[in-house]
């Protein structure tokens, strides 16, 4: 009598077309194995094992060698036989099945190792993956394709969502010059993101107030207003479209010179001239209605003010305005650098505590924005919320440092480790629930060591020690989220490792056995 073989596994992912269909024959189930590979009766009746075929010309079970790859028997002179699996394979119901991993199944034959619909291959095939993961795209054939550079995640070959280098925009990696219009180079989000103003060309950042250029309206103080919305005394430029200042005196304007003058400062306008008559008050003096007299003001390097108390400054002449005072630049306060074009003390960018001007490069020390956000400082002077790859932000410093990748951490953040690699050792470390790269061997109570996600993942609920999330792969049994108490059983697979087993409530407890809710464990 021939049977089908199986085909020998020679990889997890190898999906093998073949299966076995072994009858049984009455024979002993006590019986001792001998050199010629058969077994003999010992008065008992039992089926051959699926690794034994049934001898046509006796009631004997002899040794199947077409699954020979397959089973080892270990036995004693008078002991009966336990069978064990070879490797790639596991016992199962007396029979020995292929030991799927990294997310592979068992075929509907039992006879080998494949992806189900559904789920996907990584790109070097090693894994079956709900999704395709960071830098690889679903080919549409089941596998991922690894994105091209300089892609760092994408949806296709053509079609980026994050970038390695550059800066992402309608699904393509470019140069910070090439962002397009009402865009700005988003170093903590690699993109090109919208500006504040919806009028900007284009801007320092994305905050309200660093707008660089305007579309239809007019740049003053960074944003993008109206002609209508203009303080006095300034009119906006078509062929800049800027604010520019009207002439000394000049209220509001059309532009700057005779006949475009509309209005005057504590001056008169002449008829037909359009021009302001200069009648106005001397410059770091203020009119004082009740004496009827220019009067100096209370800052002498003010040169316009509202009266004469100190802090009513409208502007400096070599200082800078802050909060009504004219300051030397090296008396601002944090938090604001001296504007040279407007003689006052402008507010730094969201998150910058220090700085010398607005946008990238210029920040001396970070903060947090209003609503508790930290910012840290990087290298070329920027205050980003999120630290550049292998960089961490450091509190309370608010600065970018070093991830300690001798340790394996390959990306960290205020917290500590966000991703976990190999250590100076060479060894795999795994991101643990403290946010620490630690070896496998670290024991974290209810956690386990995934090799897929170089993470400790958490054990089912209710599970106390594990060392996977697999039948028969819990250490200890504890209490559920809902209170429910759960008993450990031992594996009764001879193959696994006899701390192994799971968890069940009392009532599921093996026949013989009672839940012993001091151990968590159904003793018997």
């Amino acid at each position: 009598m021939r049977f089908p073989a199986l085909l020998t596994l020679t990889s997890l992912s190898t999906v093998v077309h073949a299966s076995t269909n072994h009858p049984s024959s009455t024979l002993d189930t006590l019986a001792t194995e001998s050199q010629g590979f058969h077994l003999v009766r010992r008065g008992l009746k039992g089926d051959c094992t699926a690794a034994y075929i049934a001898n046509k010309y006796s009631k004997y079970c002899k040794q199947n060698s077409s699954e020979a790859d397959r089973y080892l028997f270990l036995t004693a002179a008078t002991a009966k036989g336990t069978c064990k699996c070879r490797a790639p394979y596991k016992l199962q119901s007396k029979n020995c099945v292929p030991d799927c991993q990294n997310g592979f199944s068992i075929n509907d034959t039992r006879t080998g190792c494949i992806c189900r619909a559904g789920k996907v291959t990584n790109v070097d095939k090693t894994k079956c993956l709900t999704v395709c993961s960071g830098g690889s795209y679903p080919v549409g054939d089941g596998t991922c394709a690894k994105c091209p550079s300089p892609f760092s995640k994408c949806s296709s070959a053509t079609v980026a969502t994050a970038c390695a280098s550059g800066y992402l925009s309608a699904g393509q990696c470019v140069t910070p010059a090439q962002c397009p219009s009402g865009t700005w180079a988003d170093k903590t989000g690699k993109a090109c993101s919208p500006c504040a103003d919806a009028d900007a060309k284009s801007c320092s950042n994305g905050s309200i107030g660093t707008a660089l250029s305007c579309n239809t309206k007019y740049l003053f103080n960074g944003t993008c207003a109206a002609s209508a919305s203009l303080p006095s005394g300034y009119y906006g430029d078509d062929s800049t479209h800027t604010a520019r200042a009207c002439d000394a005196g000049v209220a509001t304007c059309t532009g700057t010179g005779a006949g475009n003058a509309l209005s005057c400062q504590l001056q008169r306008l002449p008829a037909l001239r359009q021009l302001c008559r200069l009648v106005a008050m001397p410059s770091g003096t203020f009119a004082d209605k009740v004496a009827k007299a220019c009067l100096p003001c209370a800052d002498p390097d003010a040169s316009s003010c509202t009266d004469g108390k100190v802090g009513s400054a409208l502007a400096c002449n070599t200082q800078y305005l802050s909060l009504g005072i004219c300051v030397a630049a090296a008396d601002i306060p944090d938090g604001y650098y001296p504007d040279d074009t407007t003689r006052t003390a402008k507010p730094c960018d969201t998150g910058v505590t220090k700085c010398t001007g607005p946008g990238d490069g210029n920040a001396l020390a970070c903060g947090s924005d209003a609503a508790g956000t930290p910012y840290f400082l990087t290298p070329d002077a920027s205050c980003l919320t999120q630290c550049d790859w292998g960089t961490g932000g450091s509190l309370p410093s608010h600065t970018c440092v070093e991830c300690d990748s001798a340790a394996g951490i390959l990306n960290c953040d205020a917290q500590g480790a966000r991703q976990c690699g190999y250590n100076s050792d060479g060894e795999l470390t795994y991101l643990t629930p403290t946010h620490a790269c630690e070896l496998s061997t670290v024991n974290f109570p209810g956690y386990y060591p995934d090799d897929t996600t170089a993470t400790f993942e958490p054990c089912d609920d209710g599970v106390e020690t594990c060392v996977g999330l697999w039948d028969d792969q819990a250490l200890s049994c504890g209490t559920r989220k809902d209170g429910t108490d759960l008993f450990f059983v031992a594996s009764s697979d001879a193959s696994e490792d006899a701390s192994l087993g799971y968890c069940v409530v009392a009532a599921d407890c093996p026949d013989g056995t009672t839940a012993d809710i001091a151990t968590h464990i159904c003793m018997a």
